[in-house]
């Protein structure tokens, strides 16, 4: 018995070797009808994965770190509210408190159809750590991806097709902050941002549409936080406005809404070997001076 107890306790050592993986795949609609039961579900735990079939499907508020992946032709048609009092919708939602904000979560091969903020990080709400997005596809949205106090995501082979803007947005990929928290180190590599922007009727402009957008946004009383460290590199951005008079698209834009301070909070950013012939206005720095302190060629 003794040897038998010895053998069953290297058996256990080697089945539990660091790297090894204990994460379950669940199946949406076989396991849970919807992606929110899946997360929802106390049977779904951090490091496991949501595999979704072909079909129409809402989206989530993502309060875990779980791997979620269309596999088929898997469209997001909606998916959580936004904000109080507006009818946007977000395909995948991130907000919330640290110990549920969805840190740590991936984002893989879906398709979002007309959602219109198919990726969005609040920024009301805690930072949002190491999340993935890679090799989706979103059409007509008003913000494609947006990182709002993100640190260390990597967004990588997404393909962004035609924007809308409705008194804001138009923007492809969003990396900034707005509330006090920061946004680090954040890697925006390899996605294609293609298209037309199409722009409200209603809308009076004095912004800009753009391919990726990086903000310190102080509007409103807020305090924007740090900004620093963000790679931005081999995109390929080819955007146009259908009404450039009222609302321009650059391919990259750089904003720290204070303007130029001792203090500044865009720093140490780098935007290089992007693509951006295709659009109207390359690259625009918001001060000018930004281009002291940051990479970007």
């Amino acid at each position: 018995m003794i040897a038998k107890t010895g053998l069953l306790a290297v058996a256990v050592a080697v089945l539990a070797w660091p790297g090894e993986s204990w994460a379950e795949t669940w199946e949406v609609p076989q396991d849970f009808a919807t992606i929110q039961q899946a997360i929802n579900s106390p049977d779904v735990r951090d490091g496991d994965v949501i595999e979704v079939g072909p079909g129409k499907f809402r989206g989530a508020r993502i309060t875990k770190s779980v791997k979620i992946r269309g596999s088929g032709y898997t469209r997001i048609v909606g998916g959580p509210r936004i904000w109080r009092g507006r009818d946007y919708e977000a395909g995948f939602l991130f907000r919330g408190p640290k110990a549920e904000n969805g840190s740590g979560a991936e984002i893989y091969n879906f398709i979002f159809d007309g959602v219109e903020f198919p990726i969005f990080a609040s920024q009301w709400g805690a930072v949002v750590y190491g999340v993935k997005v890679q090799n989706n596809s979103i059409e007509n949205a008003i913000q494609g991806i947006t990182m709002w106090h993100a640190d260390d995501w990597d967004v990588r082979y997404n393909v962004i097709n035609n924007l809308r803007a409705v008194s804001g947005g138009g923007i492809g990929i969003l990396v900034g902050t707005y509330s006090g928290d920061d946004a680090f180190e954040n890697r925006v590599s390899e996605n294609d941002i293609t298209g037309t922007v199409t722009v409200d009727p209603a809308d009076t402009g004095g912004y800009n549409a753009a391919g990726v957008f990086i903000v310190s946004d102080h509007r409103g009383k807020k305090v924007g936080g740090l900004v620093e460290g963000n790679f931005v590199s081999s995109n390929t951005i080819s955007l146009v406005s259908d009404r450039p008079d009222v609302v321009p698209v650059v391919g990259v834009d750089i904003t720290d809404t204070r303007g130029w301070t001792k203090r500044n909070k865009i720093t140490e950013n780098v935007v290089t070997n992007n693509d951006i012939s295709g659009t109207e206005h390359d690259v625009e720095l918001t001060p000018i001076k930004l281009d002291d302190v940051n990479n970007v060629q």
